[in-house]
């Protein structure tokens, strides 16, 4: 009986294929690895241009009931593209270079430096910045771009990075999802408060002796897009904003309390 690991005992046309199926690699690595990055890049998208909807995104209606729609995640674009990083040796490194926070809006907002870099080239690309001249081939690019992050909780950080990296991809390789970026308007962006949250506004309304009307006149000059008729309208997306102008109300009633008694004894 002939040894398993006896190569005389293999097929010679399996043992030629086999030949040939790594020569075959090898070349193609060869080729990859002279490649700059903007050509990496560039076969990628021509070889992926669309990435499937996998995630269903749900929320509430403004009419008060629940919706979900397909759409694109950030896991859907790194997954998709993973296998193609991995054959054409590059990564993607974001950078944060600047995170505000807007408390009123409960609003993240991260911008990201996101350097795509050729893994198997060890020094970075040299240029001639006047002459635009490239002194060696491109191992590296960077993009910004800013992602926004919404969350009552601690989540905001997180999902503006996700959203920075999904569309620093998406846009980068070209890749088409069948979602509309510019038209699109979400019944999320049209969410209202909730009745919970309308009962604990009108509580704040009635104990600081506000006029509701002014209120709603205030908000509608402050912080909405879309002016609203009655506290009921207030979209959800601000209710944490009109809850800070009633503590700022607040803080100032009772400053002002403060220092009336503090006039009534120096008399």
């Amino acid at each position: 009986m002939a040894d398993e690991n006896d190569t005389d005992a293999l097929d010679p046309d399996q043992m030629e294929a086999a030949k040939n199926e790594a020569t075959l690699d090898e070349i193609e690595t060869d080729l990859i690895r002279g490649m700059s990055i903007y050509e990496r890049i560039a076969r990628i998208s021509s070889e992926l241009s669309y990435v499937q909807k996998g995630s269903t995104i749900k929320g509430k209606a403004k009419s008060g009931g629940e919706f979900s729609y397909q759409g694109v995640s950030h896991d859907d674009v790194t997954r998709e593209l993973q296998p193609y990083f991995k054959s054409y040796m590059i990564h993607a490194f974001p950078t944060v270079v600047e995170h505000r926070y807007n408390e009123a809006k409960q609003m993240t907002e991260l911008t990201l430096d996101v350097m795509f870099r050729c893994l198997d080239q060890k020094e970075p690309p040299r240029y001639n910045v006047v002459t635009d001249e490239t002194l060696g081939f491109g191992g590296e690019y960077t993009t910004r771009v800013i992602g926004y992050g919404q969350d009552y909780g601690d989540k905001g950080v997180g999902k503006a990075y996700s959203y920075g990296m999904k569309y620093a991809l998406l846009k980068v390789f070209f890749l088409e999802t069948g979602e509309d970026d510019e038209q699109r308007v979400t019944d999320i962006e049209l969410a209202t408060i909730t009745a919970s949250q309308y009962r604990d506004i009108m509580f704040k309304v009635v104990d600081l002796k506000v006029d509701e009307q002014m209120f709603v006149k205030a908000l509608n000059q402050r912080i909405l897009k879309e002016s609203i008729e009655d506290l009921i309208e207030l979209p959800l997306r601000n209710y944490e904003g009109a809850m800070a102008l009633l503590r700022k109300k607040e803080d100032e009633i009772n400053k002002a309390k403060g220092e009336g008694e503090i006039d009534e004894s120096d008399d």
